[in-house]
Parts: structure tokens; C-alpha cells; sequence
């Protein structure tokens, strides 16, 4: 008889992988410690912007409404951070709102959450009557989709040197990401949009994005994940990995 050979999957996005939170680096005092104001951008939500849909057929502003949500709450919980939120609620300001808010409140850093969509896909049904794109089971090598990615923009730098942090931060978060368990994109499917950075994950943005160029504070955004790989889809419904990467995003700022 043949024997039966099982592939076990165990790093990112499968079930059986150990994400693992990251300590934080103390404070010297934390009383006195000054405080990094972070402004989460729940990503779309703006009018008529409602930005891509998962696997799942969920638009992208309400899995970005509720994992800013998520991430601020953890961060406030450190003790560490002042943090406010771009939306909650029923609220849809515009982009040019939101940048407008963080610069009046003092931000030090833009915090943009989104999941991507990527590569080749297929209809299917999640349940009967509802169809929506996912990525196809086997994939060709080289062209894989999955994992996340982190993008700035490096334009104008020159003459905006407040903005430079931008890419330092990316490249902490990035790293920080990959040491909690996270899977970082390889960029496949970015070229002409974006540049990879030295570090894995890193990407800087050559088309233009708003709430890249415009603000004038540093402004990152995190694609959490790709939302049309039905197993990533669901590692990010799950606690831990909010948790896991809420830590991660705590530990890079500080760092």
C-alpha cells in the first residue's frame, strides 16, 4: 500500500500556527513618559467609498470600522498612547476631514487599516444566493497572495522633512508584524503601483494615494491581510490575532 503523506500547515494563515504577542519596551517613567498620539484611519467609509469586498461579500469599510476600532482600544489600554479614531458610528467624513482632524489634534503618526484584494479570482457562493470573488485554491508559484503589506509614500520628502518618521515606522511595524507570526506580501502583484522596500512587507507608493501624499504628518497604511484567501479571511475574525497584532503595531511604535 502507498503510504499516505499529510502536509501540515503551521505558519501564517493556518489555524495550527502560535502568533505571539510582543512584549513592550518599559517605560523610564511611566508617569512622566510623554504619550504618541496616534490617529487610527478606519480605511473607506467615506461617502460612496466602500472599498473592495472579501471573500466573505463583507465590504472593506466595515472590516476596517471594527479592527480600528479594536486596535485603539488596545492601544489606549497600554497607558501609552492618546488615540482617536477617523469614524465610528454612522459617521462618513471625507478624507480631507480626517487629515484635517489628525493635523489639528497634533497627531504624530496616521494609522490607515485596510485588507487587500490580489491576484486571480473566482465566483463563488459563502451562502446561497450571495456570490463574491476568492481566490482560487492552488495558485502558481511565484504568484502568491497572501500575507501583509505596509505603504508610504516617499514624495516630497525633501521638502516635508516632518514626514520622513513615515518610512522608519513602516520598516518598524513591517519587522514587528513578522516577529509576532504575520506573513509578509511579497508583492507579486504590485508592480507599477508600488516599490518594495529593503525590509519584506515594506512597500512605498509610486500611484497616488490621498492619505499617503496628503497629510503632512507621517501616514502609513497597513494592509492587514488578503481578503480573498477564505483561511487568511478567517484568521482575522479571530480574537487572538486582533490581539497579536494590536501588540505588534504597540511594540513598533515604541520601538
Amino acid at each position: 500500500m502507498t503510504p499516505l503523506l499529510l502536509l501540515v500547515l503551521t505558519s501564517w494563515p493556518s489555524s495550527s500556527d502560535g502568533l505571539k504577542l510582543l512584549p513592550l519596551k518599559p517605560a523610564a517613567d511611566a508617569r512622566r513618559a510623554p504619550k504618541l498620539r496616534v490617529y487610527v484611519d478606519a480605511g473607506h467609509g467615506a461617502k460612496d467609498n466602500h472599498g473592495a469586498v472579501s471573500a466573505l461579500c463583507e465590504n472593506e469599510e466595515d472590516f476596517t470600522a471594527r479592527t480600528a476600532d479594536a486596535l485603539a482600544k488596545a492601544l489606549a489600554a497600554t497607558g501609552r498612547f492618546e488615540v482617536k479614531l477617523s469614524r465610528s458610528g454612522d459617521a462618513r467624513p471625507s478624507y480631507g476631514a480626517r487629515v484635517a482632524e489628525a493635523e489639528k489634534w497634533r497627531a504624530d503618526v496616521i494609522l490607515g487599516i485596510h485588507f487587500d484584494v490580489r491576484g486571480s479570482a473566482i465566483l463563488w457562493e459563502p451562502e446561497p444566493g450571495k456570490q463574491c470573488w476568492r481566490t482560487p485554491l492552488l495558485q502558481a508559484p511565484g504568484e502568491e497572495t497572501g500575507g501583509f503589506s505596509v505603504l508610504w509614500s516617499d514624495e516630497d520628502q525633501a521638502k516635508r522633512p516632518e514626514r520622513q518618521g513615515g518610512a522608519r515606522l513602516g520598516r518598524q511595524i513591517s519587522k514587528s508584524m513578522a516577529a509576532a507570526g504575520f506573513a509578509p506580501y511579497g508583492g507579486w502583484d504590485y508592480q507599477g503601483l508600488y516599490v518594495p522596500d529593503e525590509v519584506p512587507g515594506c512597500f512605498i507608493a509610486r500611484r497616488k494615494v490621498w492619505m499617503l501624499k496628503r497629510p503632512t504628518i507621517p501616514s502609513l497604511i497597513i494592509e492587514t491581510h488578503h481578503a480573498l484567501d477564505l483561511q487568511e479571511r478567517a484568521r482575522w475574525d479571530e480574537p487572538r490575532t486582533l490581539q497579536v497584532f494590536a501588540a505588534a503595531i504597540a511594540a513598533a511604535l515604541l520601538n
